[in-house]
């Protein structure tokens, strides 16, 4: 297997954030594409461990001489990191719906998005994205030029007691030519856990590979923008449907998390007014409020509030309210 490094990688802070429409999409696969071998990177898997990847024998080949020679000469182990397969199972099933991607025996985040075959001979673009990955977004734009793709996610992390930091490895994720799906060990850093609740930082990465398809020159380019942010630990979650005169109909108190995947809402239900209690440590509560109104949303309405899981990772839950009428 071929291992390909990203031609360049930007860090960048940044407090601007971006939103971009989840997209699953479809391409007639190009069957005299040449020389379109190159590794490309798909995204990203972020881990709370380094992946501990070595290439040994790459290194020893390298460096057997020397160490014969005088092993004392030899000195870190940089640019070795050997890649970390992920196991395709396709379930026997010819939907790539179906198909799932792991990363065996390593718990993480993940956010990317291979090319896939299917049986109709169209190259599709799936998104993976695993729990702890909020406001994703895939943006794929095909030209006479080749592709480009744009991912972007948050990752929000949420004040603890007894927690001072979280320490993440952002690891990048790369698919071959056949189809096989790795990941590169990555950098580690560390984020503030006593950070005040927005965006922390911002990290972007860029890969572009070159080939050639029917006598022209073709650029693919992934960028991907993953942010971190704190947000205060939502503790209870209040939803007040309100009539005409700003009135109470009916209210309803519940545990992040636990809200319902659908709420029919009373018929003179003008707007439901979420109230969400955030828990800040040494430090009152405090609260932040969001309407939906009725008249906004006639087939139906997302509600999104979040919950923290037990490695104070914050995960969003979707809420369809359905009007009533």
């Amino acid at each position: 297997m071929k291992l390909r490094r990203t031609i360049q990688i930007i860090f960048t802070i940044t407090l601007i954030l971006i939103f971009i429409p989840l997209l699953n999409g479809c391409s007639l696969a190009v069957e005299d594409a040449q020389d379109d071998t190159q590794d490309k990177m798909i995204g990203v898997f972020i881990t709370e461990e380094p992946l501990d990847q070595f290439d040994d024998d790459a290194y020893l080949k390298e460096h057997t001489r020397k160490l014969m020679r005088t092993p004392e000469s030899v000195a870190g182990s940089f640019g070795y990191e050997a890649p970390f397969s992920a196991t395709i199972n396709r379930h026997n099933s010819e939907d790539i719906s179906d198909w799932t991607v792991e990363f065996e025996g390593v718990k993480g985040h993940k956010f990317f998005v291979p090319t896939w075959t299917d049986k109709d001979g169209f190259d599709c673009q799936y998104t993976y994205s695993s729990d702890g990955i909020c406001d994703s977004g895939v943006d794929v734009m095909n030209t006479d030029q080749g592709r480009e793709t744009k991912l972007s996610a948050t990752l929000y992390t949420t004040p603890k007691d007894n927690i001072k930091s979280y320490d993440y490895c952002l690891n990048q994720v790369y698919q071959t030519a056949d189809g096989e799906i790795y990941a590169l060990p990555g950098s580690s850093f560390d984020i503030d856990a006593e950070h005040d609740e927005g965006e922390v930082m911002s990290i972007h990465l860029d890969d572009k590979t070159e080939y050639w398809d029917d006598q022209k020159k073709q650029e693919d380019k992934t960028t991907v923008t993953v942010r971190f942010a704190v947000m205060y630990e939502p503790v209870k979650i209040t939803l007040c449907q309100m009539d005409k005169e700003n009135k109470v109909i009916k209210q309803e108190i519940f545990t992040p998390g636990k809200l319902p995947e659908t709420l029919h809402t009373e018929k003179d239900t003008a707007y439901l007014l979420v109230q969400t209690e955030k828990n800040v440590p040494d430090k009152k509560a405090i609260f932040s409020r969001k309407l939906y109104e009725h008249e906004d949303y006639d087939s139906g309405t997302l509600l999104e509030t979040y919950y923290s899981q037990d490695n104070g990772v914050m995960e969003k839950q979707y809420t369809e309210i359905v009007w009533g009428k």
